[in-house]
């Protein structure tokens, strides 16, 4: 696997999580929330930051290959 389809996993499960954390703000799975909540804070930040490092890696890469 290169680096640009590792950073699109990174960045999938980034926005899962995100989208895990909205549903929590809004008020459903309170008792997930209570457990979890600042793991999946963490942990989306951090797939998004890797993502996007992934990300600007690969690209500089294609653009030095050109």
């Amino acid at each position: 696997m290169n680096k640009n389809s590792i950073s699109n996993i990174f960045l999938f499960i980034g926005s899962i999580l995100l989208l895990l954390k909205i549903v929590f703000s809004m008020g459903y799975l309170n008792e997930l929330r209570v457990e979890y909540g600042t793991y999946v804070e963490i942990s989306y930040m951090a797939c998004f930051f890797i993502g996007v490092v992934l990300k600007s890696i690969s690209n500089k890469e294609k653009k030095n290959k050109n």
